[in-house]
Order: structure tokens, then sequence, then C-alpha cells
């Protein structure tokens, strides 16, 4: 089963204008399927719920086409093709890029080329390299998944989307592990600051 976070599955259903449906009744529609146990499986994920297809009952999946990257004619931008695909392979499997992803995007697994864009040539620039070509870009991306195949961390979702499938486990319980830290530090300045409050209370009555 593959999972998908409820608001991105929403905008895929809203983005291919087959189906008009409100949120709070694509909610509730998501809430009769996972207590029947039909098509889909939904679990009421902190922020937002994420949703799990059912393999039974669905009809077999249509075949499907991978788009073919389109290499620049112009030798030069062809060079610089190339590098944006080793660029963009670089952070792909770059574990540190990966726990950045996350700290934004949290569960979700999908995102815009577009704001993939942005995020990758902000991070090239900052590392002191000259800003990236944003209209090779998408056919960077494709032919770097073509090139990884089944090791790709990256998959090909709807029209404009991208989906990362890189394992978030151990990234999700650090993240956790930072959050409670704070929490218990929060906690135990709050603590402190009620004891010298109390002392200050009791110092002042002698």
């Amino acid at each position: 089963m593959n999972i998908i976070a409820e608001p991105n599955l929403y905008r895929h259903i809203q983005d291919s204008k087959g189906l008009q449906i409100t949120p709070l009744e694509f909610r509730g529609f998501l809430g009769v399927c996972n207590r029947n146990e039909e098509l889909f499986l939904y679990d009421f994920f902190p922020g937002y719920g994420t949703v799990s297809r059912i393999e039974a009952g669905w009809p077999p999946a249509p075949h499907y086409t991978f788009p073919t990257p389109i290499f620049p004619a112009d030798p030069k931008l062809k060079s610089e093709f190339l590098g944006m695909v080793l660029t963009f392979a670089g952070f792909m499997k770059n574990r540190g890029w990966q726990r950045k992803i996350y700290t934004y995007l949290r569960e979700t697994r999908d995102i815009t080329i577009d704001f993939l864009f942005l995020y990758v040539d902000h991070y090239h620039k900052k590392a002191g390299n000259i800003g990236l070509k944003p209209y090779i870009f998408e056919d960077a991306v494709l032919q770097h998944i073509q090139d990884e195949d089944v090791h790709s961390k990256i998959l090909l979702g709807p029209k404009g989307v991208v989906r990362f499938k890189y394992d978030i486990g151990d990234i999700r319980m650090k993240n956790a592990a930072k959050h409670t830290d704070e929490d218990n530090n929060k906690r135990h300045s709050q603590r402190v600051l009620r004891r010298d409050l109390r002392r200050a209370a009791v110092a002042l009555r002698k």
C-alpha cells in the first residue's frame, strides 16, 4: 500500500477536475472508507490525515509511459544539463539534505517540481555555486530518475509533482526526540523559575 498525505490526495483530485468535492466531504468519505475497510485506510495523523490504498477492489492500473527527458541541443547547455543531473543526484543522496526537506515537509512526501527547484537552487547557491537554470531542471530530474531506476529516491507523481521515497524512519525519530528535549528543557526552565519565585517570596516575608 502506498501512503499519501490527505491534503495532497485532495489536491490531486482537484487538479484532475474530475470530481467536485469539498475538503469536509472528502474527509467524511475517507472516514467511511476506513470504517468499512474499503478502497482506502485513513489514519488521523497529527496535523492532517494519511491515506493508504487497499489493493483489493481496484482495477489494474493503466499502462504508464515514462516521459522522455529532452536533452538540450546546444553543447554548452547540454554540458550544464548533465552537470545539473549530477548536482541533483548529490542532493538526493545527501542524508543531511533529506533531513532539511523533512524539517519543511514533515510527513508530506509530494512536492511540486517548481518548489523543488527553488529548494535545490537555494542550497546550491548557498554552497557558493552559480544558480541553476529552471527551464532544464524538470528534464534533469527525469534524467536522474531514469539513471537511478529502482534506486531512485524520488518518483514522478501527477503532472508537475514528484514524490520522495527515501526512508524517513530515523529522521522522524530524531526530530521527535529533538522536540521532546526542547519541551523537557522548557518545562525544566519553568520549574526553576517557579522555584526561584517561591524562594524570592519566602525571602520577602522574612
